[in-house]
């Protein structure tokens, strides 16, 4: 993203599971760090914190109409202080819906 230090930078998983985000925790269920510089994690682990600017990406389309998903995108969406972006299949219904 443009102007913001990768530092500042989250990309925010929309999978349930920290197993689905392919990401690795310790004993004690923290995330391990690699030596990249742009933060990771699933939604469902980030809430009640924030980033600057957020990519929010693996937005199950397929869940798009129950309560619950509205929720948790809710929830990722409101991660970002400055920016949000979100990586949705182009042309896909969820696309339209969010008038993207």
């Amino acid at each position: 993203m443009k102007n913001f230090i990768p530092l500042a930078c989250l990309l925010l998983s929309f999978a349930a599971t920290a197993a689905d985000s392919g990401r690795r925790y310790d004993a004690d269920n923290n995330q391990i760090y690699t030596n990249g510089q742009v933060l990771f994690d699933t939604v469902f682990r980030f809430k009640g914190q924030q980033a600057p600017a957020v990519i929010l990406m693996d937005i199950d389309q397929r869940l798009s109409d129950s309560k619950r998903w509205q929720a948790v995108l809710y929830c990722g969406m409101t991660r970002a202080m400055v920016r949000l972006e979100l990586l949705v299949q182009e042309g896909s219904g969820l696309q339209q819906r969010l008038a993207l």
